[in-house]
C-alpha cells in the first residue's frame, strides 16, 4: 500500500520490528510512550490488531491526534471481563451469571459448571472450566496470576455451540461478516484450537446473530471499523461472551482472505487512515483454520523437508510450524502452547479432520517422550 510502518513493542525480538521502517521499545500499554512515538513519527493512523492489551493506548493516542479509532471508553469496557459483564447487565443484554472472585465468600454460588478467568489477559491464559465449587478459590487464584490487576471472574459455563463473528462495521451496520464455529481444547482448558466456516451453517444463524451484534456495538458507541465477537448459541438463548473493536487472532484474517478473497488487514488499515474501503465480496467458500497443539507434554518431531509437499496438497492454503523439530512442548492449555496452524478448504468437519490427520502424517508429526 506504499505506507511507512512504525511498530511498538517491548520485546526486541518481535518479528514485526525487523519488518518495520522504524520501531520503538515501548510497551503497548504505555500511554505516554505510545503517544510520544506517534507524535515523533507524525503518524496518519494507529492500529492494535489481534490484541486487547494495546487497544486503550491506541485509542487514547488516536483521540489526542484526531485519528479514526474506537473510543477509549469502548476499549476499556470490552477489554475488562468484569466491566463488560456489568455493561451487559446494565443494558439488559443476555450474559452469563458472574461473580468477581473477591466476592466469593460473601455470595452463594449459582449453579454450575463454571469458568474461572482473569479480568484482563489474552490467549485464554488462566481460563479454566470446573464443576466442583470447592475448587473455585484455587482456580480463581490461578486466574488472578495472569492478570496485572490480580483480579479474576467466576462465571456460568453456558452449554451450546461456540461461535465467532469476524466483521466490519460501516455507519453502525455490519457491512461484511464471517460467522465460524469455534472449536475449543479439551476440558478443563476451553481455549480456541480452530474455526470452521460453512456458508450453509452461517445462513441458518446469521439472521438471529447479526442484529444482536449490531445492537451491542451501537450501545458501546462503536460504529465503524473491524470487530471480533465470541458467542455461544444454545437451545434457548444466544449469549455474547466477548467482543473487541479490532481484528481477531488465530489466523481468522487469513481464513477470510483464502475463503472470501477479502483482506481484512487492508480494510483495518484503510479505516485507521480514513480511506474508503474497497468493494467487499460477499461469497465465501467452506473451510477452516486449525491450530496444531500437543495433546500431551513431550518432544515435538516432524520432517521440515516434507512441509512443501503438504502445502501442495489440494485445498491447502497454508501450513506453518511455529517451533523447530526436537522442541520440548507442553500440553495445550492456552494460546502460548500453539505449535503451528493449517488453513485449508473442506466441506464438512469430517473432511476437515481427515485432511488435518493426513497432513500431519505427511510431515511425520508426532509427540515423543522427552528424554531424561
Amino acid at each position: 500500500m506504499g505506507l511507512r510502518v512504525v511498530t511498538l513493542d517491548n520485546r526486541p525480538a518481535n518479528p514485526g520490528h525487523a519488518l518495520a521502517d522504524r520501531s520503538y521499545p515501548f510497551s503497548t500499554t504505555d500511554f505516554a510512550g505510545v503517544l510520544s512515538a506517534a507524535k515523533t513519527e507524525k503518524i496518519s493512523g494507529i492500529l492494535a490488531p489481534c490484541t486487547d492489551a494495546a487497544l486503550p493506548a491506541a485509542a487514547a493516542t488516536a483521540a489526542a491526534l484526531g485519528l479514526p479509532s474506537p473510543s477509549l471508553a469502548t476499549t476499556e469496557i470490552t477489554g475488562d471481563k468484569l466491566r463488560f459483564r456489568q455493561f451487559q447487565n446494565e443494558h439488559r443484554l443476555p450474559h452469563p451469571r458472574f461473580l468477581e472472585a473477591g466476592e466469593m465468600e460473601k455470595s452463594a454460588p449459582f449453579s454450575g459448571p463454571w469458568i474461572a478467568k482473569p479480568l484482563r489477559a489474552s490467549g485464554s491464559k488462566g481460563v479454566t472450566w470446573f464443576d466442583q465449587w470447592d475448587t473455585a478459590a484455587g482456580l480463581a487464584d490461578n486466574a488472578k496470576s495472569f492478570c496485572l490487576r490480580h483480579s479474576a471472574l467466576i462465571e456460568e459455563a453456558i452449554p451450546g455451540s461456540q461461535m465467532t463473528c469476524e466483521g466490519i462495521l460501516q455507519n453502525g451496520r455490519i457491512a461484511w461478516s464471517m460467522l465460524t464455529h469455534r472449536h475449543t481444547g479439551k476440558l478443563p482448558h476451553p481455549a480456541t484450537v480452530g474455526h470452521t466456516y460453512s456458508e450453509e451453517a452461517e445462513a441458518a444463524v446469521a439472521p438471529v446473530i447479526l442484529p444482536q451484534i449490531e445492537n451491542l456495538w451501537r450501545r458501546l458507541g462503536y460504529s465503524d471499523g473491524p470487530f471480533d465477537v465470541d458467542l455461544v448459541m444454545g437451545d434457548e438463548r444466544l449469549v455474547i461472551l466477548e467482543c473487541a473493536p479490532r481484528l481477531g487472532g488465530n489466523h481468522l484474517s487469513k481464513l477470510a482472505r483464502y475463503l472470501g478473497g477479502i483482506s481484512l488487514a487492508e480494510c483495518a488499515i484503510r479505516h485507521a487512515l480514513g480511506i474508503p474501503l474497497p468493494p467487499l465480496p460477499r461469497r465465501l467458500h467452506s473451510g477452516f483454520v486449525r491450530l496444531l497443539v500437543a495433546p500431551a507434554a513431550g518432544c515435538l518431531q516432524y520432517a521440515p523437508e516434507r512441509l512443501e509437499r503438504a502445502r501442495a496438497h489440494r485445498g491447502v492454503e497454508e501450513i506453518e510450524m511455529d517451533v523447530p523439530p526436537g522442541s520440548p512442548v507442553q500440553t495445550f492449555t492456552d494460546g502460548r502452547q500453539r505449535l503451528g496452524h493449517v488453513v485449508a478448504r473442506a466441506n464438512s468437519r469430517e473432511e476437515e479432520d481427515l485432511l488435518v490427520a493426513g497432513l500431519l502424517e505427511m510431515i511425520e508429526w508426532k509427540i515423543t517422550p522427552w528424554p531424561n
